[in-house]
C-alpha cells in the first residue's frame, strides 16, 4: 500500500516536471502558501512619503518607484482583509484623505492610486495707496484695493520677489524677497507720492509764475524755469511779465503723475502814448527882458473870434446800477497789465489779477453802497480802495492759506454817481468782482442822464480845425443780481406737506399726491461737433428749465411729493433751480442731462446750496452717473451727503456695472472735508468714461479734490453714460425739504 503511494507520487512528479519542461511560460502553480500584492500611482511625483496595508494581524509597508509615480506593496496572504492609506510629503494633503478601506487580498490588486493637492499660503498686507500694482516672481500681478490692501496665494515652500508698483509713487522698501514659506505671511509697505518735476521756458528772462499752492518763482536769465509738485498734484500755472504777454497766459494741470514740460511765448505789449489832460498846458518859455528903467508901453491885442463848430463830439460812459460785475465785466476799466484766471474758488470762476505797480481797475455805478471781492493768500500784498477820488482803506491781503471771495464793503454813500477804484500797492492783488447796492426802495427810480461839459481842447490831427468835446455820462440800471453769499435765505417751517404749489418765477412740475414713477427712456446723446467743448450748459437765467427740452434733458420726479421751480432767490445771477421733495420714502426731483461729452473725460460742474436746516435720514443723493443701457438700473458712481445738522459732508458710491444685484461700496475720500451749508458750494467731477478698467473720477469740492477712484470699468457695456442732479432721499427734514442748483455745465477735456 505504501509502495503504490509511493510510485502515484514519483509519476505525478514526473508529469509534473514533463509540463513544466513543455509548457515553461504556462505553467504556474498555486500553492498553498503563495502572495500577493497591491500597487497603484501616486500623481504628482514624490507628493507621497510613505504607503502600507494594514489588517488586524499587521501592516505591509510599500515601495515608492525611483521615479516617484507608483508604489507596490507585496508579500500579502490571499483573504487578508484591512486597509491601504498613505502619508503626504510635505507640502502636500492626499486624495484619498484616508485612503482605501475593506480591502481584500486576492491576485493581484492594482488602480489603488493616490493623488497629492499641494498646500497654498497666503502673502497679504497693504501697499500703501489704493490700486498699487503688486508683482509677484512666477505669477500674475495682482491690483490693491481701494483701501491698499492686497492678498495673494503661493504654493508651499514658494521663495520669490515681491514689488508694488504705482504710477507717481515710491514705496518703502522698494520689494520683499521672501524665503522658502511653510506658513502665511504679512507684510506691508508703505508708499510716498512721488516728487515730480514741471519744467520749461517762459522765453524771456525776469518772468514771474505763478503757482497753485507755491510761492511764485522767476525765471532764469534763459528763460527757463522749473519747481517741483507731488505726484497727484492739480493746479494752474500762469505768466507775467510788466510789458508783455504771453502764449499760453496759463495752463491747468490735473493730477499730474509724471514730469511734465511747458513753455510760453512773449510779445510785447503795444507802446501807448497817452494823450495831455487839462493839466497839461504848455508854458510860455521866453526869456523875461529886463525893466530896469523903461517905461513899459502896451498895445491892445485884438481877441480870438471863436467860430461855433456845426459837430459835438459826445463821449457816452455808462454808470451801471445795482447787480454783480464779474472781473470779466466790459464796464469794469482796467489799466496797465491784468491777467485773467480761470478756477472753481472765484465768483463766475474767474479772477483779474496784477502784480504791475500802480495798476488800476475801476467801475463807474449808480447806487449807495458797493463791495470788492479780493483774494487772500501768501503770495498776495496791500491794495488800496478809492471812491470818486477819496482814500477809502488800503486792504493787506496776504494769509497762509488760500481764501477765495473775500469782501470789503464801503460806508453807506449818497445815492448818485460814483467811481470806484482799486490801486495795487505791492505784491499781487485781485479782482473776483464788484457788487453795487442801490436805495432800499424795492422799485428804484432810474437816474437821468446828465451831461458834464470838458471844457479842455483835446488833440486833433493838424488838417483839421480844433472841436469842442462834451462827456455824456449815460445812467443806466441792471437787474438786481445777489451776491453770492445770499443775505437772505428761504427757511422751513417744518409743516406738513403744502396743499397748494410753492411760488415760483416759472412755471413748476407739482404734485400733491403718489404719483408713478416715470420711465426714462434711453434717449439718443446729444449731437455735438467732434472735439471737446461745452455740450450742455444751464445756469437758469431764461427764468425756465428751457435747457432741459428735446434731447438736452429732461426734469422730473417722484414720489408722494415733489417740486421743481426756477427761483430769484438764493441765485447766482437772477435765477437758479429750486429742487423740493417731502419726507416720504425713496422720494426725488430730478435734473436729467442727456448730453454726452465728445471725449472720454467729460467735466461735470454745478453749484449747489444746501441751507442749514436739513438733515438726511438714511441716504441723499444729490448727483449721479448713470448708463442709458436698461440692464444697469442703478447709477455706477453716485454722490451723497450726510451726517448731522451742520456737520454734513459728501460721500461718494460706487455700484460696479450700475447693476443692482451688486452692493453699493463706500468710496474712502482722499481728502475729507466738510460740505458747507447756506453758501453755494461748486461740485466738479473729472469722469473718464472707459469700457474697461481703465475708467476713473475725481470729485473737487469748492476746487479742493475730495475723491480719487480709479481703474473701475466706468462706462458698463461701452454705453454713454448720463448725469443727473437731483434731491433724491429716503427721508428728509424739514418737510418738504428745499435745496438750490445752478450752473449746470457738462464739457469734453
Amino acid at each position: 500500500m505504501v509502495v503504490c503511494s509511493i510510485k502515484r507520487a514519483f509519476r505525478l512528479i514526473v508529469i509534473l516536471v514533463f509540463i513544466m519542461l513543455v509548457f515553461p511560460g504556462n505553467f504556474s502553480p498555486v500553492l498553498a502558501d503563495a502572495t500577493y500584492s497591491i500597487s497603484g500611482s501616486i500623481t504628482p511625483a514624490f507628493s507621497v512619503s510613505s504607503v502600507k496595508f494594514a489588517d488586524g494581524a499587521g501592516e505591509w509597508p510599500g515601495v515608492i518607484a525611483e521615479d516617484g509615480l507608483t508604489y507596490k506593496i507585496d508579500g500579502l496572504t490571499e483573504g487578508a482583509e484591512g486597509s491601504v492609506t498613505a502619508e503626504p510629503a510635505a507640502g502636500y494633503t492626499l486624495e484619498p484623505e484616508n485612503g482605501y478601506s475593506d480591502v481584500i487580498v486576492g491576485m493581484r490588486i492594482a488602480g489603488l492610486d493616490f493623488r497629492g493637492i499641494p498646500v497654498m499660503y497666503t502673502i497679504s498686507g497693504n501697499a500703501g495707496v489704493a490700486l498699487a500694482v503688486i508683482h509677484i516672481a512666477g505669477s500674475e500681478p495682482v491690483t490693491a484695493d481701494e483701501n491698499g490692501r492686497y492678498t495673494f496665494t503661493v504654493p508651499y515652500n514658494w521663495s520669490g520677489l515681491v514689488v508694488p508698483t504705482l504710477t507717481g509713487y515710491s514705496f518703502n522698501p522698494e520689494n520683499k524677497e521672501f524665503t522658502p514659506i511653510q506658513s502665511d505671511q504679512e507684510f506691508n509697505f508703505l508708499a510716498e507720492p512721488a516728487v515730480l518735476t514741471i519744467s520749461g521756458n517762459a522765453g524771456i528772462s525776469g518772468a514771474v509764475l505763478e503757482i497753485t499752492g507755491l510761492d511764485p518763482i522767476t525765471c532764469g536769465e534763459d528763460g527757463s524755469y522749473h519747481f517741483t509738485v507731488p505726484s497727484g498734484w492739480s493746479g494752474t500755472v500762469s505768466v507775467s511779465l510788466e510789458g508783455f504777454t504771453f502764449n499760453p497766459v496759463e495752463q491747468v494741470f490735473v493730477d499730474v503723475r509724471e514730469d511734465r514740460t511747458l513753455s510760453f511765448s512773449p510779445e510785447p505789449l503795444a507802446t501807448v502814448t497817452p494823450l495831455p489832460t487839462e493839466t497839461s498846458i504848455p508854458t510860455n518859455t521866453q526869456e523875461a527882458t529886463p525893466t530896469t528903467g523903461i517905461t513899459p508901453s502896451f498895445t491892445p491885442i485884438p481877441s480870438a473870434t471863436t467860430t461855433p463848430q456845426k459837430k459835438v463830439n459826445s463821449i457816452e460812459i455808462n454808470a451801471v446800477g445795482p447787480g454783480t460785475y464779474d472781473d470779466i465785466s466790459s464796464d469794469i476799466q482796467y489799466s496797465a497789465k491784468w491777467s485773467l484766471i480761470r478756477t472753481s474758488g472765484p465768483i463766475n470762476r474767474t479772477d483779474h489779477y496784477t502784480r504791475v505797480s500802480g495798476a488800476e481797475a475801476s467801475l463807474v455805478f449808480n447806487g449807495t453802497r458797493v463791495d470788492y471781492y479780493y483774494v487772500k493768500y501768501r503770495t498776495r500784498g496791500h491794495v488800496r480802495v478809492s471812491i470818486d477820488g477819496n482814500h477809502m482803506a488800503d486792504l493787506d491781503l496776504y494769509s497762509k492759506k488760500l481764501q477765495w471771495r473775500q469782501k470789503w464793503t464801503s460806508p453807506a454813500l449818497d445815492m448818485g454817481i460814483h467811481t470806484i477804484t482799486i490801486t495795487r500797492l505791492d505784491g499781487i492783488v485781485d479782482l473776483d468782482a464788484f457788487i453795487i447796492y442801490g436805495d432800499e426802495t424795492p422799485q428804484p427810480t432810474p437816474v437821468p442822464t446828465r451831461t458834464v461839459q470838458n471844457t479842455s481842447t483835446p488833440v486833433v490831427p493838424t488838417n483839421q480845425p480844433p472841436t469842442s468835446t462834451s462827456t455824456t455820462i449815460s445812467v443806466s440800471t441792471q437787474t438786481a443780481l445777489s451776491p453770492n453769499t445770499p443775505t437772505a435765505m428761504p427757511t422751513s417751517t417744518g409743516t406738513p406737506v403744502p396743499t397748494t404749489t410753492p411760488v415760483a418765477t416759472s412755471t413748476s412740475t407739482t404734485t400733491n399726491t403718489p404719483t408713478t414713477t416715470p420711465t426714462v427712456a434711453a434717449p439718443t446723446p446729444t449731437s455735438i461737433p467732434s472735439g471737446g467743448g461745452t455740450v450742455f450748459l444751464s445756469d437758469f437765467e431764461s427764468g425756465d428749465f428751457s435747457t432741459f427740452d428735446g434731447s438736452a434733458g429732461e426734469i422730473f420726479g417722484k414720489g408722494t411729493y415733489y417740486d421743481l421751480s426756477v427761483v430769484s432767490s438764493p441765485a447766482i445771477g437772477s435765477y437758479s433751480a429750486a429742487l423740493t421733495i417731502g419726507s416720504g420714502r425713496n422720494t426725488a426731483a430730478y435734473l436729467f442731462t442727456y448730453a454726452v461729452p465728445t471725449t472720454d473725460l467729460g467735466v461735470y460742474s454745478v453749484d449747489m446750496y444746501v441751507p442749514g436746516n436739513i438733515v438726511p435720514d438714511d441716504w441723499w443723493n444729490v448727483m449721479q452717473w448713470k448708463s442709458v443701457d436698461n440692464t444697469y438700473n442703478k447709477p455706477v458712481i453716485h454722490m451723497n451727503i450726510l451726517g448731522e445738522s451742520g456737520n454734513l459732508m459728501l460721500y461718494m458710491f460706487y455700484t460696479a456695472g450700475g447693476v443692482s444685484s451688486n452692493p453699493d461700496v463706500l468710496v474712502s475720500p482722499i481728502n475729507p472735508i466738510p460740505f458747507p451749508t447756506d453758501r453755494w458750494v461748486n461740485i466738479t467731477g473729472y469722469y473718464m468714461a472707459k469700457s474697461d478698467s481703465s475708467g476713473f473720477v475725481e470729485i473737487y469740492q469748492d476746487g479742493v479734490k475730495v475723491y480719487d477712484m480709479r481703474g473701475f470699468m466706468s462706462k458698463p457695456g461701452d454705453k454713454d453714460v448720463l448725469w443727473s442732479v437731483n434731491s433724491y432721499a429716503d427721508r428728509i427734514s424739514p418737510n418738504p425739504a428745499t435745496i438750490y442748483v445752478d450752473n449746470m455745465k457738462i464739457a469734453g477735456e
